[in-house]
């Protein structure tokens, strides 16, 4: 995914690399949609879930090297496709603790990551930013 996003690599390849995990179990294919979206907002993609699509892919960031518009919508159609599957997918109990314990991962990220401001209390108890 790295080097398609860097125009390093062809579409049909990510297309159908994408195409043999969708044939796999649950599980790999939840990892797979998380890694994706997860690249695409890091390589400054917009994503947005629709109502007619189940995801855009926004163009915004087309700069020398990046995918064309081609290979974003096969990308997105791709990545569509597995959204759907996850989507259509009647989950075990087994599947509903891989979905828990990913976002309970996600959560304890998150709050470690997350850039609080510290707050200290004065000698009358109010509080001051550290």
């Amino acid at each position: 995914m790295e080097r398609f996003l860097g125009g390093q690599a062809r579409g049909n390849e990510l297309t159908e690399a994408i195409k043999k995990v969708n044939q796999q179990g649950f599980e790999q294919i939840y990892e797979l949609l998380e890694k994706l979206t997860t690249l695409l907002h890091k390589s400054g993609y917009d994503i947005t879930l629709g109502d007619d699509k189940p995801l855009i892919i926004g163009d915004n960031n087309q700069g020398n090297g990046a995918p064309n518009q081609t290979a974003l919508r096969e990308l997105q159609t791709e990545i569509s496709r597995l959204i759907l599957s996850v989507n259509s997918h009647k989950p075990s109990n087994a599947d509903l603790s891989v979905i828990e314990n990913r976002y309970r991962q996600h959560i304890k990220n998150w709050f470690e990551t997350v850039d609080l401001p510290r707050y200290d209390a004065d000698c009358t108890g109010n509080f001051i930013t550290a």
